[in-house]
């Protein structure tokens, strides 16, 4: 897919030598698909369909182990339309449904905090890193306890430091 409109980007490959004897036979480089004259091809850069921007936020996320609520806390690294980059020091496994709570960076009307919230699932987890395709997200203003203590009795994991 395009990405927002920018120009293909287009390598050369190198020029090549056909093999004596190819270039003749009934089962030629031709026949093959194989062809002496250099051609260009086109690459995209980044294949993604949506555009990814850096933004190092803090974050805190939620999802159940077992029927066992969890939360952690990390930073976003990039986020999409699609999706967060997020890091951590206890992911979330693969393919659990997972709540994302980020601060956002801007005050709603330069007075009340903003919160973005995600709702996903992990498609991707390192050992220091997720990644959530975002199925839902909407922003909710918050009080400023938000970041501050853990919910519940969830087991808990704590930022990168």
């Amino acid at each position: 897919m395009s990405r927002h409109n920018e120009a293909p980007i287009y390598y050369e490959l190198p020029q090549f030598e056909v093999p004596a004897g190819l270039e003749d036979s009934g089962s030629s480089a031709d026949h093959m698909g194989v062809s002496a004259m250099p051609r260009q091809e086109l690459i995209a850069g980044d294949r993604r369909s949506d555009r990814r921007y850096h933004f190092e936020m803090e974050m805190r996320f939620f999802y159940e182990d077992g029927g066992i609520p969890c939360e952690g806390s990390g930073r976003t690294e990039d986020l999409s339309s699609g999706g967060v980059l997020f890091l951590t020091d206890c992911p979330p496994p693969n393919g659990t449904e997972v709540e994302l709570r980020i601060a956002w960076p801007f005050l709603l009307q330069n007075v009340c905090p903003v919160q973005l919230y995600v709702w996903g699932k992990v498609v991707r987890s390192g050992t220091d890193r997720a990644a959530v395709r975002m199925a839902k997200y909407e922003f909710r203003t918050c009080g400023s306890r938000s970041f501050d203590q853990p919910i519940g009795r969830a087991a808990t994991c704590s930022i990168i430091g």
